[in-house]
């Protein structure tokens, strides 16, 4: 998990200065029921109604801090095939996200749900395919939009102190 407090002060020009404290909680817990199976989650700070932010701002005294379950998933990773893993629940993106800018590609506040596989090749790198369910209208004015997601991740050690990461994905 995680804990921060934070200060900021906003300079605009036409309604003057303005402050804001924040702070975030991030706990999560992974159980292992047996050597196939794991179950996790993870509870946060945070408005239930933003999942783009776990932030909570300094209020009221005696105001509480509002707490939900971001996170809540079963990972099958069978003893045949030690290399593939199957998660279903609202878990972590687990596609490769370049450090720099990978927030622009998928906000790294937002879980996803549906199911998601992986299959690692060792040295040759990791293929991973999640299936994601959005609770939106579609274009088609059907009730449920779904998002499949295709990634191939790898990386190379050019030298001693240089990597390069390489991903190519289908959304």
């Amino acid at each position: 998990g995680d804990f921060q407090v934070r200060y900021e002060n906003r300079v605009d020009f036409e309604s003057g200065d303005s402050d804001g404290e924040s702070m975030r909680l991030r706990i999560g817990i992974q159980y292992e029921v047996n050597d196939q199976l794991e179950i996790g989650t993870r509870i946060v700070t945070g408005d239930e109604g933003n999942p783009r932010s776990a932030d909570v701002d300094f209020s009221d005294f005696f105001d509480g801090f509002p707490l939900s379950l971001d996170t809540l998933y079963l990972t099958y990773t069978p003893n045949r095939y030690e290399d593939l893993w199957v998660t279903v629940g609202k878990f972590m993106h687990p596609q490769y996200f370049n450090p720099v800018y990978g927030g622009l590609v998928w906000d790294g506040d937002i879980q996803p749900e549906g199911i998601a596989a992986g299959y690692s090749f060792g040295d040759a790198g990791q293929l991973t395919a999640g299936y994601y369910l959005l609770e939106e209208e579609g274009s088609n004015g059907e009730d449920d939009t779904t998002i499949l997601q295709l990634q191939y991740a790898n990386s190379y050690e050019v030298s001693e102190d240089t990597t390069l990461d390489f991903a190519l994905g289908y959304t």
